[in-house]
């Protein structure tokens, strides 16, 4: 079971900020207790609510999966590899 602190750890690793939500709050109001997010970001897909912190913590897998994924795209830059994600180089026919 993970703990506060570990996700914490966690989403500080990944660049994200993880926030326990005040009681003035509007997610709050509507029974999420917890918030990740990505600071400085403005499209919407990086924030995550959670009621329990079991649930965030598959939240934040599952955005560690997200960025690791995206960062691939990137490297690859729209070119599909022959083997799985890697890329392997190409036999000389000499």
């Amino acid at each position: 079971m993970a703990s506060i602190k570990e996700c914490r750890a966690r989403t500080k690793k990944l660049g994200l900020r993880f926030t326990i939500l005040p009681k003035t709050d509007y997610w709050y109001k509507r029974g999420e207790r917890y918030k990740v997010y990505a600071p400085g970001r403005g499209y919407i897909g990086t924030k995550v609510y959670g009621k329990t912190i079991a649930e965030i913590s598959k939240q934040i897998s599952s955005l560690a999966r997200e960025q690791r994924r995206s960062e691939m795209m990137r490297k690859l830059n729209g070119h599909r590899p022959k083997y799985g994600y890697k890329t392997v180089p190409r036999k000389s026919k000499h």
